[in-house]
């Protein structure tokens, strides 16, 4: 694999990028299958707050719904009229927060790290900070912040500082791939 960016120009430092849709191939949110089925929590501890709309979880966090899977150190789910609209999932020092779920069938799994990821559900999109990194198939993409626009298959990465630059790996394409 050879990086698509291994250049130190200072436009690159501050670079954002939009990728479209070949890049990271969704042609929509998810499995459809993912919505009906129930989602499943695992956690050391967690607290409900019916009239705040949010549930928080703690430690050893899991969430899963078909082939959806998040996993931090704490979740915080936002909900409005019962049906969750917003989740926010933080790592902690030893482990990113983590996101993966195939968007259609067949597809390889879009696997996602960072210190936050917050998961916008109605709006379909991811955003990624801290140490983000997002890969599916042979595409990897990395830098402090990426939103990843799910419906659309838009990735923008930001370094978010003068030192840091966004890291991008685009392998070629396999003769035998269609």
């Amino acid at each position: 694999m050879m990086p698509f960016c291994q250049r130190s120009d200072f436009w690159l430092r501050s670079f954002s990028v939009a990728i479209a849709v070949c890049l990271l191939p969704t042609n929509g949110t998810a499995l459809e299958s993912d919505q009906s089925q129930p989602i499943n929590i695992r956690a050391d501890s967690g607290v409900i707050d019916d009239s705040a709309g949010k549930s928080t979880y703690q430690g050893n966090v899991s969430i899963d719904q078909g082939s959806l899977l998040i996993t931090a150190e704490l979740l915080e789910i936002y909900l409005e009229d019962r049906d969750p609209i917003r989740i926010v999932a933080t790592g902690n020092r030893e482990a990113l927060a983590y996101y993966e779920q195939i968007p259609e069938p067949g597809d390889e799994p879009v696997i996602a790290n960072a210190s936050e990821i917050t998961y916008l559900i109605e709006e379909e999109k991811l955003i990624l900070k801290g140490s983000a990194e997002i890969s599916q198939n042979d595409y990897f993409f990395a830098g402090e912040e990426i939103q990843y626009d799910i419906s659309k298959g838009i990735i923008n990465a930001n370094s978010k500082n003068r030192r840091g630059q966004v890291r991008m790996t685009i392998s070629p394409r396999d003769d035998s791939d269609p």
